[in-house]
């Protein structure tokens, strides 16, 4: 695969988590606070698809190879590292 086609391919994926930039960083006093994901982060990552990325199609998921997952784990974690995280381990 060339980087070209992994960026055409990436770019939804990364627009999708630039999207949630505003929601993340509204709730990182609440995140630090209470020392997990504040609800609305949860349910905006979830709403996002960013859960089942590794997920198979037929089941609902992205399907995701692993250059996508990290690519996507990486943004998030530039915004807020326990958003990162925890969209590594939810998947």
């Amino acid at each position: 695969m060339s980087s070209t086609t992994a960026t055409e391919n990436h770019q939804p994926w990364l627009d999708r988590v630039a999207s949630l930039r505003d929601t993340i960083l509204a709730h990182v006093d609440a995140t630090e606070t209470n020392g997990t994901l504040a609800q609305p982060v949860v349910d905006a990552l979830k709403d996002a698809g960013l859960f089942t990325l590794k997920v198979p199609k037929e089941l609902g998921g992205a399907e995701a190879d692993p250059m996508l997952q990290m690519a996507v784990i990486e943004a998030l974690s530039y915004i807020h590292p326990a958003a990162g995280w925890s969209v590594m381990i939810g998947n």
